[in-house]
């Protein structure tokens, strides 16, 4: 499974994102050039290299993806609620056979907050409702992101406001929504506010796993 909150969620659903970018844990120690790709050659897939070639002298000396292989799939946990744990249930749920029937955050306003919504990561496999196709895999740091990635991480181009003439690129938390002028910088924003506090913000410029994903219809 793999986890989404629940704006990446609403960008999903609305064929707005197609990549993701998760922190590789732990980074590898020391400092290595690059993650490269060695296959089944030396057995973990995904090698610390140093600038000129070497392996085997860092910890970990190898990594596997923990989200799949190119081909597998992915099912998604998202913040949920069950039908019947709340007082005053609403209509717009989705029905899971014999499990019951579940809410998702991800399709509701904030009024409708009254729910006693679940974490993501609680969500069992019979309530999930998206599942995702790994197209790509590949290592990098995450400042090394261009700006069509951004845009497939979700990150959307806004209208002009006021006399600012050029292009806006609009960030979205769970909590606010704000606009920058170039596509990077609202990315780093919405990283920063995943990630900082776990101390992979955007200033330490972690290796990351970049994973290409479609949505199974």
């Amino acid at each position: 499974p793999i986890i989404f909150n629940t704006e990446m969620v609403k960008a999903i659903l609305d064929n707005r994102k197609s990549q993701t970018r998760r922190v590789i844990k732990p980074q590898p120690t020391p400092e290595p050039d690059r993650i490269e790709y060695y296959g089944e050659k030396i057995g973990w897939g995904w090698v610390p290299t140093s600038r000129s070639g070497k392996i085997g002298i860092f910890k970990p000396p190898g990594y596997k993806c923990p989200y799949g292989e190119i081909g597998e799939k992915m099912w998604v946990r998202e913040t949920w609620a069950k039908v019947g744990d709340n007082e005053d249930d609403i209509h717009g749920s989705r029905y899971c056979g014999s499990y019951g029937s579940v809410y998702f955050k991800a399709d509701y306003l904030p009024s409708d907050d009254h729910l006693k919504w679940k974490p993501s990561i609680f969500m069992p496999r019979w309530a999930s409702r998206i599942d995702l196709e790994i197209t790509d895999i590949r290592v990098e740091r995450v400042q090394d992101i261009k700006e069509r990635d951004c845009e497939s991480e979700g990150i959307e181009v806004a209208e002009s406001i006021g006399d600012y003439a050029g292009a806006l690129w609009t960030a979205r938390t769970e909590k606010a929504t704000f606009n920058f002028s170039n596509a990077q910088s609202a990315f780093q924003y919405l990283w920063d506010s995943i990630n900082a506090k776990r101390g992979y913000g955007w200033k330490v410029n972690p290796f990351v796993w970049v994973i290409d994903f479609k949505e199974i219809k």
